[in-house]
């Protein structure tokens, strides 16, 4: 069961950042750059890539939801 579990955590931790930073007024960050090179020089940092993460409403012909938007440029992405 080792081997199956570490599988399974090294897939969902390649998924999902280990540390979010984001603006905490919601205005978003104003020098994405700027702010990538900051962080990339900490250590241990092995990537950096900017995301979007907001709300929104999607809409049928039968019903309208709430959902949340996130995303990555894929370009930007460790391999």
């Amino acid at each position: 069961m080792t081997g199956f579990q570490g599988y399974f955590r090294d897939k969902i931790l390649s998924a999902m950042p280990h540390i979010v930073v984001m603006e905490y007024t919601g205005a978003g960050v104003k020098d994405v750059e700027a702010l990538r090179e900051k962080v990339a020089r900490v250590p241990h940092v092995k990537a950096t890539t900017p995301f979007v993460y907001g709300q929104s409403m999607v809409t049928t012909r039968e019903r309208m939801q709430g959902v949340v938007v996130r995303g990555v440029d894929p370009r930007t992405e460790a391999p």
